[in-house]
């Protein structure tokens, strides 16, 4: 297939879209435009595990042992950089914003908080964020990449991605049915995690790993695609359906209390959008879209909860019109800001390149 023979740009576009739409879960207005808003930016983050369970695989196939365990690192390394930067987010916001006397004990004794064994444990277990919103993605994305590396030392990975599909459907029946059968039966936790909680779906096991393995599967099984626009209107269709799914769920199936993060709209319509990103050819692109997925989707990741923590601080957003305005806002603030940011980097990368 054409459009599999080099890295599709159109993927590109959809990273684009789908780190905006990170953005919007995060931020979203209020009444019903607000909650159709929530239900449809559930489709972002699934988008990037699609995109890395794809990208594991060369064309023939075979996996890119290498490459995993560079991406290991390199994840690592990134999730070191949120930490520090969201830290130190944290003792801007308590001892300058909010005016807390600092201390070496309170500093220490914060530090020894969010490192506390609990919380590690969640993280380890649950992918939890140990600071800043958002974290989990990167501590999910790591675990799943080690499960790879597990499966390769099992000498299983082969007929486990051979059936990706398969194990991607398992993993979703835990995410969404069983999880609804467990809370409607009364049991409440596992272990020590409320299913009340988004964390208890939304981890490594869950949510990362699922996506990835069908993203392994469409790159390994080279689906034959004739019309790959199809899968475009499936995919609108089925955004459509979920934000139907999320309001019946708010009104029949799920308690007020229970984050749900997966309908079944939005796995069809993350695998659609991918399907089509990956199968159309390459000129259809749009430039704007295709330079923020490429470009500056990582940027946005980090630093939009920090643009919207602050935005929301300007006393504007009572009003329902202009609260409903408050995630375009920071949608454009945190573009701008990461294009900022991304430009002043090229720049630092091209001075140091001409001095050494």
């Amino acid at each position: 297939v054409k459009a599999m023979e080099q890295r599709n740009q159109c993927i590109n576009v959809f990273k684009g879209i789908a780190c905006e739409l990170v953005v919007m879960n995060h931020y979203y207005g209020t009444g019903l435009l607000g909650k159709a808003e929530y239900a449809i930016s559930h489709i972002g983050v699934p988008f990037f595990f699609l995109v890395a369970g794809f990208y594991l695989y060369d064309q023939q196939g075979e996996l890119y042992v290498k490459r995993l365990y560079k991406k290991i690192c390199h994840i690592f390394y990134l999730l070191i950089i949120h930490f520090s930067l969201y830290f130190i987010d944290n003792c801007i916001q308590k001892y300058v914003i909010y005016g807390n006397n600092v201390t070496v004990g309170s500093f220490f004794y914060d530090l020894r908080e969010i490192l506390s064994v609990s919380s590690l444990k969640s993280m380890v277990v649950w992918s939890t964020s140990i600071m800043g919103k958002g974290q989990w993605f990167l501590i999910a994305l790591i675990e799943a990449y080690l499960v790879f590396v597990v499966l390769i030392l099992l000498q299983v990975e082969e007929s486990i991605a051979e059936n990706g599909c398969a194990v991607a459907a398992v993993l979703f029946t835990l995410h969404i049915p069983a999880r609804l059968i467990l809370i409607k039966s009364g049991i409440m936790t596992v272990g020590d995690m409320p299913l009340s909680s988004a964390a208890s779906v939304r981890n490594a096991w869950l949510d990362a790993l699922p996506f990835m393995f069908l993203g392994v599967f469409i790159r390994k099984r080279r689906l034959k695609i004739s019309t790959p626009k199809k899968y475009l209107y499936i995919g609108l269709i089925a955004t459509l359906i979920s934000v139907a799914e999320s309001f019946l769920t708010i009104k029949v199936m799920f308690p007020q209390n229970v984050s749900c993060v997966l309908y079944l709209g939005t796995i069809v319509a993350v695998a659609s959008f991918f399907i089509y990103s990956v199968y159309s050819p390459h000129e259809r692109k749009n430039p704007f879209w295709q330079y923020i997925g490429d470009k500056l989707s990582i940027i946005i990741f980090f630093i939009h909860p920090l643009v919207g923590f602050y935005v929301s601080r300007v006393n504007l957003w009572d009003h329902f019109i202009l609260a409903n305005l408050l995630p375009l806002v920071v949608m454009i603030i945190t573009t701008g800001v990461s294009y900022v940011i991304y430009n002043l980097y090229v720049k630092i990368k091209m001075l140091r390149c001409t001095i050494i």
